[in-house]
This record gives C-alpha cells, structure tokens and sequence, in this order.
C-alpha cells in the first residue's frame, strides 16, 4: 500500500495538500469511512480550527493578565497581520477506475499556519489506519480459514467482500394517544349532560310561565328570576368545560 502527499505553499500564506492513495490505501479506508473527502476534510478543518482557536484563547487570556485590550481578529492573532482573504477550506476528490484516488484540499492562511505538518501527519495518519485495517482483514480470514495462499496480500485485500452491517428495521406502530381519547369521551358525555340539562330547565321555564301567566305576584317573579340566574350559570360552567376539552383536544 502506498500514500503521498505533498504540501503546496503559496507567497501570500495558502496552501494545497494534494493526497495519492493507491488502490489498497483507497479500499481501507473507504472500509472505514465510506465518505473519504468528507472524513478527510472534516479531520485537516478540525484539525487547524483546534489549534486556532487554543492560540485564540492563549493570546485572549494573555491580553487580560496584562490589562491590555483584545482587539485583534483570529486571522490576526495567529499571523500577526491581516490577510487578504480568509476563507474555509475547499475540497475535491476523485476516485479512479484503476481503485486508485486523489484528494486536493485548498487552505486559507491562516488554516495553513495553524496546521504546520500537515503532510507528514496525514501521510502517517491515513498510512496508519490502512495498516490496521489490512491487518485485521487478514486476521479475519485467517482464523475462518478462508485465506488463499497463493495470492499476495494485495490481491487478497483487493479480493476481500466487505460485509455491511445492515440498519436495523423498526416496526412502524400506530401511535394511540389514550389521553386524548378519554378527553373526547369526558366532552361527549358532558356535551350530553347539557342537553338534558338544558331540555329539562327549558321544560320547568315553560311550565313557570304558564303558572305566572295564571297568576304573577312580585315574589313569583323574583323567584323566577333566581331560577333563570341560577340556569344560566350552570350552562356557562358546563360550555366552559366543553370548551376547556376542545382546546386540549386541539393542542394534543
């Protein structure tokens, strides 16, 4: 297995990494993250906004103790002057139909300073983690007793199947919110309460105004009235809870 990288400086501070992955490199460490430019990306961007960041906070704190104002930028702090551009790292990737692959990531200044050795840490990196996968694929066959030893290791780990651990399924179940089906049943047996209520004050009004109609007197009225005060509060406290229900069926 084989990796290269070389590390481009420019003279206004950026840089290019460019990283060659035969056919070996390609296949381990898509085995351990399919999306290479993404994890490879993720890692060098990580990477540099780290160290950026604990200069950051270094010369932030440093400003403090000395009593001095923190008015410097990142890009500032880390480079000691002010670039021209700054920018997030930029990224492509090709992968070859021989399995070989090129990865080329673009970086700002200050990215670039805050990642110094970035082509031999990435080199020993991605070298390191393909050794490893190598040498447990070959751990594997060898203990299933399925290894081939007419072939060399590359043609052995060109030729292995990597088997992809499937996401597990779950089963769709319909939710059943018990809670709103009680409030429904509690609002339909008080939505009946009301109309009997209803049916049977609207039957003794007729009947009183009948009997006043025969004969009214001061008092016959005032108890009326009481009668119809006493009615209209118990159908205002029956719709407030019909309404009360609605509103908790309605946000559910």
């Amino acid at each position: 297995m084989s990796c290269d990288c070389v590390h481009t400086k420019s003279e206004t501070g950026t840089s290019v990494l460019e990283i060659r992955m035969d056919e070996v490199c390609t296949k381990t460490i898509k085995m351990i993250c399919e999306e290479i430019e993404e994890w490879i990306y993720m890692y060098i961007h990580g990477m540099s906004e780290a160290e950026c960041e604990e200069r950051c906070s270094s010369y932030r704190t440093k400003c403090v103790d000395e009593d001095k104002m923190c008015n410097k930028s990142r890009e500032e702090i880390v480079l000691g002057y002010k670039p021209d551009e700054a920018y997030k790292p930029v990224s492509t990737y090709v992968e070859n139909p021989d399995g070989t692959s090129k990865f080329i990531i673009t970086l700002d200044a200050t990215s670039t300073e805050c990642f110094p050795n970035l082509e031999t840490h990435m080199k020993d990196l991605l070298c390191h983690r393909s050794e490893i996968e190598v040498k447990r694929i070959l751990e594997e066959l060898m203990a299933s007793g399925s290894i081939d030893e007419t072939k060399t290791k590359r043609e052995i780990i060109m030729e292995y199947q990597h088997e992809k651990i499937p996401e597990p399924e779950f089963e769709d179940i319909p939710f059943v919110d018990h809670n709103a089906e009680a409030l429904q049943t509690t609002k339909s047996v008080l939505e009946a309460d009301l109309q009997t209520t209803k049916s049977v004050l609207e039957a003794d009004l007729q009947t009183t105004k009948e009997d006043l109609q025969s004969k009214a007197t001061l008092e016959d009225l005032q108890t009326v009235k009481t009668q119809l005060q006493t009615t209209n509060e118990q159908n205002q406290k029956l719709e407030a809870r019909i309404a009360f229900l609605e509103t908790a069926l309605i946000s559910r």
